[in-house]
């Protein structure tokens, strides 16, 4: 009898408790153990049906807004007004020409706008006219107006006016 009730007490021990380990333990692959419940099958507890996990939203792009430069120059007094990370072309073309007036310009002219990118101008050392360029960066509008400056020339203005995040 002894042995019976061992025997007995073993499988009562034993099979209840194959039963509560039907689910494998976190870390242990389930592929071929049969006392393992894959986490992708309907009865484990890590399963979710298709559509009930909620998906998080992609961050919104970011919106950004053009800013605008430009350079107005009085040709015969060498007066200038420049202006750059203004909201519109008419806005920066009416800062520098007022700023070209305040300083002392008569006859103020716009030399070049620029929107989101970079402008620069060079003149001759011994004077003329000015040449301006605009480019994607500093480095690339100076090179530019210097190339189309005759002459030893000077760089006398090189500013981006670049683009503003707004959102």
């Amino acid at each position: 009898m002894k042995m019976q009730t061992r025997v007995l007490i073993f499988a009562a021990l034993v099979f209840p408790a194959q039963s509560l380990f039907a689910q494998c333990a976190p870390g242990i692959p389930g592929a071929g153990n049969p006392g393992c419940i894959p986490p992708t099958q309907p009865g484990s507890p890590y399963y979710q049906e298709q559509g009930s996990v909620p998906v998080t939203p992609a961050a919104p792009a970011p919106v950004w807004a053009d800013r605008w430069g430009a350079i107005a120059l009085d040709g015969v007094s060498g007066r200038a007004g420049t202006t750059i990370g203004q909201e519109s072309e008419k806005a920066a073309i009416g800062t520098a020409m007022r700023q070209c007036d305040e300083n002392g310009g008569k006859d103020c002219q716009v030399l070049i706008t620029f929107y989101n990118q970079c402008a620069a101008a060079s003149q001759n050392v011994k004077g003329g006219s000015i040449n301006a360029s605009s480019a994607p960066t500093k480095e690339q509008a100076e090179a530019e107006s210097q190339k189309h400056c005759s002459g030893t020339c000077q760089l006398v203005y090189s500013q981006c006016s670049n683009a503003e995040r707004v959102h």
